[in-house]
C-alpha cells in the first residue's frame, strides 16, 4: 500500500529533505531519513529524490 503525505514549507525555510525530516521526527537520525528516502523513493514537487 502506498502512503502519501505532504509537508509545506515557506520558501525561505527550505533545507535538505533529510535534515528537515530528522528535525521534524527527532527520534530518528538524519542517516535513517536518508535510508528512507533511498528505499521509498520520496518525491519533492513530483520528482523522485
Amino acid at each position: 500500500m502506498k502512503t502519501e503525505f505532504s509537508i509545506f514549507l515557506p520558501h525561505q525555510e527550505v533545507r535538505r529533505v533529510d535534515m528537515y525530516l530528522s528535525a521534524l521526527f527527532p527520534d530518528h537520525s538524519r542517516s535513517y531519513m536518508q535510508k528512507l528516502i533511498e528505499r521509498w523513493g520520496i518525491t519533492v514537487n513530483g520528482e523522485v529524490l
